[in-house]
């Protein structure tokens, strides 16, 4: 709770302003963003937030740490690419590579004609 602010009594006592003292605490450490809800969700969760006496985004916060629970982050093992297959001996000498290479290039050149 900020310097100089007394700690609600009555209804909500101690726990309560040690709530209201966590959610302050809070409010630095957060990332503010915008979500698209259609208007049914919109209009759903905006009905419980109310019933609830909250905000909607508390609703949202809770639902995605719901969401998280049930599925939680799995650990990502280190991925390596397979060895190459060894694609034996080029069949073609190397003194027609040349050759080869414009046959392949004419042949690409009147696939793309069609």
């Amino acid at each position: 709770m900020p310097a100089g602010r007394r700690c609600p009594q009555g209804r909500g006592g101690p726990q309560k302003s040690l709530s209201l003292f966590l959610k302050w605490y809070n409010i630095y450490s957060v990332i503010r963003t915008q979500i698209q809800l259609p208007d049914h969700l919109y209009y759903r969760l905006k009905r419980l937030a109310e019933k609830e006496e909250t905000s909607l985004a508390e609703i949202v916060r809770r639902a995605a740490q719901l969401l998280l629970e049930i599925y939680p982050e799995q650990a990502v093992e280190s991925w390596q690419p397979p060895e190459p297959a060894d694609p034996g001996r080029f069949r073609i000498p190397e003194s027609d590579w040349r050759i080869a290479a414009h046959d392949i290039e004419i042949g690409e050149a009147k696939t793309g004609m069609d």
